[in-house]
């Protein structure tokens, strides 16, 4: 009995330790750090951003003026484009950062509008964010630049322990993306400051899309931006790292430079996006555009209607639908609810097409799962699936295509862009935002662009008349049919049956 019993204290102390390390996290996080509520200023009075505004939209104010952004290139150089042209204020809200090449430069970007006179306010969610706090912590230590972390993790013991202490809480998440320059132009879609949405990372693409947009809409989005900058989920930089001196942010500042210069950006080609729609070379489209957002009140209340703002506002959308409906969603799982919407919607002859990852291609492989168990309802609702090929289209390529666009058109006449999915967690449990637009000539434009760029780079699915599913690609040689997972190894399709058997979506 005696070695019974001493043998089982370390077990005991091991689990006393656990115990109170999650009290510990549950109670570490800052939420009480003092910061100062700060808000959306006037819009520049002059510079180029300002010409651009006034060049297409003449003084008409109320009017929005948007630019589709599907190149990931174009996207990230017409970010660096905007923040060097700032001359008042720069607002950046986004799901995540990492300290890759695209980081990095954007980085460097708002670095030196801040020595500019900038007002520089950087907003991130904070638990996909791999910039290091040491990192942000630098940006933060310049007298023009604050960085404010949403619903932070606490930074006491392991990471991965800390979320499961406070999984409740650290569960729900802000997933919004915006980037708003001078109070005149705002970029606004599916993207995080990564390079894989950037077409910088050499082993994987991601196919995203967002606009370029302004007139009305900004101070929708500055609104926004100032709801979550202040709200009590919001905790500053200074509280996890303190302010550091002049000397560190020096030394970062030329490691940056060194940075850039082992990884370049190319330049600006034919001097940019926003230069070609300074001197007229390229035209935007106009349109009616309101800008939804959830409020971030969403995430410290239980789930319900009440806060689901922009799941709202879209469902009213596919519900007007007359003849046609294009989704997409990298991570489609619509629920039984939805689900049957689609269905009954797809009944009364509209056309209800859902374009979202392939096994092969999502880099999410228990959302897929969640998905795979809606697609014969679906089908035999009339919905037509069509899948990304993980190859994208290309022959012999390691690069592997994944869908990441979050895309509504309906009737070739309205357009939603944003952050959302159309799965349980973007719906119910995270905050996210967008912008919807009466835009016929864009919508139509996108339409058929997608048809273009999907020729033999995606699959459709199809009911068998056994009841079991096939996949269908056009490729020049004539159709291709398989009859299972298409491009997926066995581990994959091993891994996607057996999350299929876990209560994920719940989860999601």
């Amino acid at each position: 009995m005696q070695k019974k019993y001493a043998s089982s204290r370390p077990l005991q102390r091991l689990g006393i330790g656990l115990a109170l390390l999650l009290i510990t996290a549950c109670t570490s996080v800052p939420f009480d750090h003092p910061r100062e509520a700060s808000y959306q200023e006037k819009a520049a009075t002059t510079g180029s951003l300002l010409q651009l505004d006034e060049s297409w939209l003449q003084g008409q104010k109320e009017h929005t003026a948007v630019y589709p952004l599907g190149n990931g290139t174009d996207a990230y150089q017409v970010r660096l484009d905007i923040i060097n042209r700032a001359q008042v204020t720069i607002d950046a809200q986004y799901f995540l950062i990492k300290p890759d090449a695209a980081g990095v430069g954007f980085s460097g970007a708002l670095l030196r509008a801040a020595d500019r006179g900038v007002r520089v306010r950087v907003l991130l969610d904070d638990i996909f964010t791999t910039a290091g706090d040491e990192g942000l912590a630098l940006l933060n230590a310049h007298e023009n630049i604050q960085v404010r972390l949403f619903n932070p993790l606490s930074r006491k013991g392991i990471s991965s322990l800390n979320y499961l202490a406070d999984f409740k809480r650290a569960n729900r998440r802000m997933h919004n993306k915006s980037l708003t320059v001078d109070g005149l132009v705002t970029i606004i879609g599916g993207r995080n400051i990564a390079g894989e949405y950037f077409e910088m990372n050499p082993k994987v693409d991601f196919w995203d899309f967002e606009v370029l947009a302004f007139g009305g809409l900004i101070p929708e989005v500055s609104d926004s931006f100032d709801l979550f900058w202040n709200h009590k989920l919001t905790v500053p930089m200074e509280a996890f790292k303190p302010a550091t001196n002049k000397s560190d942010l020096q030394e970062a500042r030329a490691e940056i430079n060194s940075w850039q210069q082992a990884h370049p950006v190319d330049e600006l080609v034919g001097g940019g996006i926003i230069q070609g729609l300074l001197d007229r070379r390229l035209t935007p489209y106009y349109a009616e555009v309101h800008v939804v957002s959830d409020n971030p009140d969403k995430l410290v209340n239980p789930v319900s209607r009440e806060f689901q703002t922009l799941a709202d506002s879209l469902g009213d959308l596919l519900a007007s639908a007359k003849s046609e409906i294009l989704v997409f969603s990298p991570y489609f799982i619509p629920s039984k609810g939805l689900a049957e919407a689609l269905v009954k919607i797809s009944q009364r002859g509209v056309n209800v097409v859902i374009l979202t990852n392939s096994l092969a291609s999502t880099n999410h492989v228990a959302v897929h799962s969640g998905y795979k168990r809606y697609r014969k309802t679906l089908l035999r609702g009339g919905v037509t699936l069509v899948e990304v090929s993980a190859s994208g289209g290309r022959a012999d390529s390691d690069v592997i295509t994944t869908l990441h666009t979050k895309a509504i058109l309906v009737d070739r006449q309205w357009l939603f862009v944003g952050s959302l999915n159309v799965d349980p967690r973007s719906i119910e449990i995270n905050t996210e935002m967008g912008l919807i637009a009466h835009a016929p000539e864009l919508a139509r434009d996108l339409a058929n662009a997608a048809q273009r760029s999907l020729r033999g780079a995606a699959y459709l699915v199809e009911l068998k008349p056994d009841g079991s599913l096939q996949w269908r690609a056009s490729t020049v040689e004539g159709d291709v049919i398989v009859n299972k997972e298409p491009e997926s190894s066995w581990w994959r399709r091993f891994s996607a049956g057996f999350y299929s058997l876990l209560p994920i979506e719940s989860q999601l």
